[in-house]
């Protein structure tokens, strides 16, 4: 909604003239004059204000204007208010203003009291008319929109870049209110509501494990140790893994349901209810009191969603026993996100690559570093593979994160470590594995970690990578160095 010869002044506040689901955008005049402009954005529209015009010190007439950009999930409008004071010059600092504001909107609006009659034939309307077909704008055609006595003039405008995106338009008059005509003007856009993404995923609601397993045993597994390459071993091994999944769960892609509000509660509802119900009341009675009544519901209702959403994510914090269920509550608030814009990238992806991987030779891939002799019965030597082993690392496999097939292959994803990389070490790569690779990774970790424990082969106060030790038992560690240091008279230094 915009409003041309608003006569709002900065000591007029906003809580005076506010309307239910709102916000007041305005542009005032600070010295004398009846000028401003101003615009109701419904709160489920984004906005950012572009332009407006300068406030001097002394007073100029000359024209006043305030440009927004209006967005939502599926278009960009550019919309703009003018109010032109009669025999106003400086129109060029409106053109300057739309020039500078138009880049990628969908669409371009134009609305204000221009004080120039469309129907005359004078210079200033000549003009206007040419400084509106250089800005790709057109005026609708309304019949006259001021009216003075014997005297209607066409002085009110709506430009629009592309017409056909009215659907429709017209005009009222309020002579209570004003000598000027109301304008409206529908435009063919829906606002679409975000539905969430698909997701495909394994469906196991129908799996039977008595069935895989015996489809798991009937599998000729004696062939693998015919095959002598390990690229082709574990090949067979993944397509008949995959072959079996796919029979007894199979993907299956649905869309997420609406994130639920868990902290709803009874009570909460009736509120929202009875808010609904003085709404429809006061606009159907347009009463004070029904408006008063309202507002404290609406105030009421406010308040206890926020301490409800309080006191159930205060609760889940509490209940949390570790670092990890309490992330999760972190990003289900939504406080941060790990989502990364790949098209965010500093440098081009094959950049990205040749940086972190290089184009060194083999040789360099070499240690040139002497070697400690090692007794044969103290070097570390990998130990077959128990089942246990396996059961062991597959259930300790948590990561949802979908990689490659390939046994030597991974997905490289470039996380970013601030929101805006400019440089190439601002981002940092991620290996996706594939399945098997993980569980031989996870066995083999286990291998040569029990073989380093066993041995004392880590500094005793190592706590990075360090199972049963972080960053606290590290910060424990100083705080009793300088506690001991304290008692023994000692100085420390860090």
């Amino acid at each position: 909604m915009a409003i041309s010869e608003s006569w709002l002044k900065p000591g007029k506040t906003t809580r005076l003239i506010e309307i239910p689901y709102y916000k007041l955008v305005r542009n005032d005049r600070d010295n004398k004059g009846a000028d401003g402009v101003a615009f109701y954005v419904h709160f489920s529209l984004r906005y950012r204000v572009m332009a407006k015009s300068e406030q001097p010190k002394a007073y100029i007439l000359r024209p006043e204007f305030l440009f927004l950009e209006i967005s939502s999930d599926n278009f960009k409008i550019l919309c703009g208010v003018v109010y032109n004071p009669p025999k106003c010059g400086y129109w060029s600092k409106v053109e300057e203003a739309l020039f500078n504001c138009s880049s990628c909107q969908n669409l371009t609006l134009l609305f204000g009291d221009l004080n120039i009659n469309w129907d005359s034939t004078t210079t200033p309307r000549r003009m206007l008319s040419e400084s509106l077909f250089v800005c790709n704008l057109e005026p609708l055609p309304f019949a006259p929109t001021f009216h003075r006595g014997n005297v209607h003039n066409k002085i009110d405008y709506i430009c629009v870049s592309d017409v056909e995106k009215v659907s429709s338009f017209r005009q009222a008059l309020y002579p209570s209110i004003s000598e000027h005509d109301v304008l409206f003007a529908e435009l063919a856009y829906n606002i679409s509501t975000s539905q969430p993404a698909p997701i495909t995923r394994r469906d196991f609601r129908n799996f039977d494990k008595n069935s895989f397993i015996n489809d798991l045993n009937s599998i000729d597994w004696g062939h693998l140790t015919s095959i002598h390459h390990v690229d082709e071993k574990v090949e067979f091994f993944t397509n008949s893994i995959r072959k079996l999944y796919d029979v007894h769960a199979p993907f299956r892609s649905y869309t997420p349901k609406v994130r639920a509000t868990p902290w709803k509660t009874p009570q909460l509802k009736h509120l929202v209810n009875e808010r609904n119900k003085a709404w429809n009341r006061y606009r159907r009675s347009r009463k004070n009191d029904d408006h008063v009544k309202y507002k404290q519901l609406r105030n009421g209702v406010k308040t206890a969603t926020r301490n409800a959403i309080s006191h159930y994510y205060k609760d889940k914090l509490l209940n949390t026993k570790c670092s990890s269920d309490m992330w999760k509550v972190i990003n289900d608030i939504g406080i941060c996100s790990r989502d990364s814009d790949m098209s965010s990238l500093p440098a081009d992806i094959n950049v990205l690559n040749k940086h972190f991987v290089g184009d060194h030779g083999a040789n360099s891939l070499l240690d040139s570093r002497s070697t400690v002799r090692i007794a044969p019965d103290k070097r570390f030597y990998f130990q077959h593979v128990q089942i246990l082993d396996l059961l062991e690392a597959t259930s300790s496999a948590h990561s949802k994160a979908i990689g490659s097939d390939a046994w030597k292959k991974a997905l490289v994803r470039p996380i970013p470590k601030r929101s805006h990389p400019t440089e190439l070490d601002h981002v940092r790569p991620i290996s996706i594995l594939c399945a098997s690779a993980k569980l031989l990774e996870a066995v083999a970790l286990k291998q040569m970690t029990s073989y380093i424990l066993r041995n004392g082969l880590l500094d005793p106060h190592q706590s990075g990578f360090r199972k049963h030790h972080s960053g606290h038992t590290a910060l424990i560690n100083i705080v009793d160095d300088i506690r001991l240091g304290v008692e023994n008279d000692e100085v420390t230094l860090l």
